[in-house]
């Protein structure tokens, strides 16, 4: 009889609390059971309790915002938001959690987990909340805001999301910030957000690249070198740009000889891998430029060589006058007993020969009457026999 007792006593204890909904629990509960509450919700009342989540940390962060039971509530409660695949939601029930979103963003001031929380659930939903506001407003914190000066957890939040959601200015924010090289930790992430966003913001790329800055130029360089993640049309566009910009800096100025240089060998090896034709009349103007930078040291018989192919194969027609004119004056120099780079000589030779204008004849022919090397000759040999007729 005591027994029986007990559990009837013991059932009428705890029973209530059996038969309290979901719901029930999340409003008399405090903090702590107001998360467990989130985490363990079935999925049919997932959507009502983020949703009361959402809006208790609203109302209530100007007043907990610094407790941290509060904030880890808050993190919960926006981790919560489900994906709404399958539930019936007006457009104006996304934008208003959206818009409660945003406004804690920008008025929690004193949680940075909860802005990477919020950054990273607009992400995943960014289809069904508006985020043209949140963007502006991130863009405006970053141009007032050294990045090198933030939390970086958020920083890193940042530019994940923006690589998403991001526009135009918030492309050209994180280009400086990649160009000059404030955040260099992240610099993956960066160029990870940045060729995400360049279909949105070429023109400006465009105007970066002839804004006469030698850091956007070597940041541009090594944001669409072996980018996998960009058309290869946008990228030869961008290396054309890049070459005449760098031969207009070096005309005008004898600083960063060296890097400009290396971006132009770089910008001319992608357009020829990519076989970018349009550009074969910057191509035919690099070629006096490279002819000049090979005559003082600054590139290598190796690297004009591929110059010289390049040429050949992106402008054949255009190319024939400066190549008979190159071989025209090594020609002389061999008669001089000069020195001249054999390898770039038979470079040359072999191109012509591989284009097959008969206006080359006389200057390969000129070749076979001179002191070079066997293997000189022999390739002048092979290009006269190509020559067409």
């Amino acid at each position: 009889m005591k027994r029986l007792f007990l559990s009837l006593f013991i059932l009428f204890i705890f029973f209530p609390c059996f038969s309290q909904t979901a719901k029930q629990r999340f409003l008399k509960g405090n903090l702590s059971d107001k998360a467990t509450v989130l985490r363990d919700a079935a999925n049919e009342d997932k959507y009502w309790l983020s949703s009361k989540s959402i809006d208790f940390v609203y109302e209530n962060y100007q007043y907990l915002g610094d407790d941290r039971d509060f904030e880890n509530f808050a993190v919960s409660a926006i981790y919560s938001i489900p994906d709404f695949e399958g539930l019936t939601l007006s457009k104006e029930s996304y934008q208003e959690i959206g818009k409660k979103l945003r406004l804690i963003y920008f008025n929690y001031i004193s949680s940075n987990n909860v802005k990477c929380a919020i950054l990273s659930k607009y992400v995943s939903l960014k289809n069904y909340y508006p985020t043209e506001e949140l963007t502006a407003g991130i863009n405006a914190d970053l141009m007032k805001t050294d990045p090198a000066l933030m939390d970086s957890t958020l920083f890193h939040s940042i530019v994940s999301a923006l690589g998403v959601i991001g526009d135009k200015e918030s492309f050209v924010l994180l280009f400086d910030a990649y160009a000059k090289n404030k955040v260099t930790q992240y610099n993956n992430e960066l160029r990870e957000a940045l060729s995400n966003l360049i279909p949105q913001g070429i023109d400006l790329y465009l105007s970066l690249i002839h804004s006469k800055d030698i850091d956007y130029l070597r940041a541009t360089f090594n944001l669409i070198n072996n980018n996998s993640k960009i058309s290869q049309n946008f990228i030869s566009e961008i290396a054309e740009n890049l070459l005449n910009e760098s031969i207009l800096l070096m005309s005008n100025s004898t600083e960063n000889t060296k890097e400009l240089v290396a971006i132009q060998l770089g910008a001319i090896n992608i357009l020829d891998v990519n076989n970018c034709t349009r550009a074969a009349s910057s191509v035919v103007a690099y070629f006096d430029v490279a002819k000049r930078e090979h005559s003082n040291s600054l590139i290598s018989d190796k690297d004009f060589v591929g110059v010289v192919y390049a040429l050949g194969n992106l402008a054949p027609i255009s190319s024939v006058s400066p190549l008979v004119e190159y071989l025209e004056s090594a020609n002389a120099s061999v008669e001089k007993e000069e020195m001249v780079s054999y390898e770039v000589v038979t470079a040359v030779i072999k191109t012509l020969g591989a284009i097959g204008d008969k206006s080359a004849f006389d200057s390969l022919l000129a070749v076979t009457y001179l002191d070079y090397p066997d293997y000189v000759l022999s390739a002048t040999r092979e290009a006269l026999a190509g020559l067409k007729w």
